[in-house]
């Protein structure tokens, strides 16, 4: 049932159905007389939103430019919403929300759709192949002895890892025995191969673009949860994290799959009945991609 309201305060989040079918949903940050800083959310599904879900509590990321440039879309607005606006409740505004300021207008608010959500979308669709450039830049700047080690071809590693059930909501680490199994019967160089291409496509999503996707910004950081869930991205298959690399919003920091990091020494392990003490030319704990971070 839809919920009226006839004033708006800080705090109210509000959903709209967008040109595509799909629904989107603004938080208000401040207010001052009748004009309205708004925070796009990252949600954009094509029901409307339950009231708690998580997508609410996660700022947009406007991206159409790869990895950098990547920016919060906070907008200021004139009047009250259109009725196709509709209330979904009002929450609190956190500290660094409240010290959240932008110059953008978005004109006035009645008239205004959050077409930002559109934008993206359609730059993913039309940039795919960006994807696969950005992964040669970064190859391309590493320096000649990295390179001499052997990756995995790409279409046989996400085979591998569609064994975890990756296309799943979540992937389901009952599966991780199956991956290890599998890999475990192949040769020692295959193995080794996995690890480089594991460890590279997680060093990809070591920047603080995926670091700070939530605009709770003065919470606790986790350099080893932002692993774990760099693993998760990664065990959710070829697509999603094809779609996770071009666009940072999507990256989720409350998932987690520490289990991926240990698959190739236990496959290792179980074939060889050593231990696994090879060292891949990419590393990938937290702060490992230097030029990233700007250590």
């Amino acid at each position: 049932m839809e919920k009226l309201k006839t004033d708006v305060n800080t705090g109210d989040l509000y959903a709209v159905k967008l040109p595509t079918d799909k629904w989107g949903a603004v938080k208000v940050l401040k207010r001052v007389d009748d004009s309205f800083l708004l925070l796009l959310t990252n949600y954009y599904e094509e029901k409307m939103p339950s009231l708690n879900h998580q997508s609410l509590k996660k700022a947009f990321y406007q991206n159409r430019g790869m990895i950098e440039g990547t920016d919060w879309s906070i907008f200021w607005v004139d009047g009250y919403p259109s009725k196709n606006y509709i209330w979904l409740r009002t929450e609190e505004i956190s500290k660094h929300e409240e010290e959240l300021e932008s110059n953008r207008y978005a004109g006035n608010w009645k008239d205004y759709l959050p077409m930002d959500l559109v934008y993206q979308e359609e730059w993913e669709r039309e940039n795919k192949e960006a994807v696969h450039l950005r992964i040669k830049e970064v190859k391309d700047n590493e320096s000649g002895d990295q390179l001499t080690y052997e990756h995995m071809d790409d279409a046989e590693f996400w085979s591998l890892i569609c064994l975890l059930n990756g296309k799943q909501q979540k992937p389901l680490k009952k599966n991780v025995g199956i991956l290890i199994k599998e890999l475990s019967e192949r040769t020692v160089e295959t193995i080794f191969a996995f690890e480089e291409t594991l460890s590279y496509k997680l060093f990809l999503l070591d920047t603080p673009a995926y670091a700070h996707q939530t605009h709770e910004a003065d919470n606790y950081f986790s350099p080893d949860q932002f692993l774990y869930a760099r693993c998760a991205v990664v065990a959710r298959g070829q697509s999603y994290f094809e779609r996770v690399l071009a666009n940072p919003s999507l990256f989720d920091l409350d998932l987690e799959f520490e289990e991926l990091l240990t698959v190739t020494s236990k496959a290792y392990k179980k074939k060889t009945k050593d231990n696994f003490s090879y060292i891949s030319a990419y590393d990938y704990e937290t702060f490992s991609n230097k030029q990233a971070w700007g250590l």
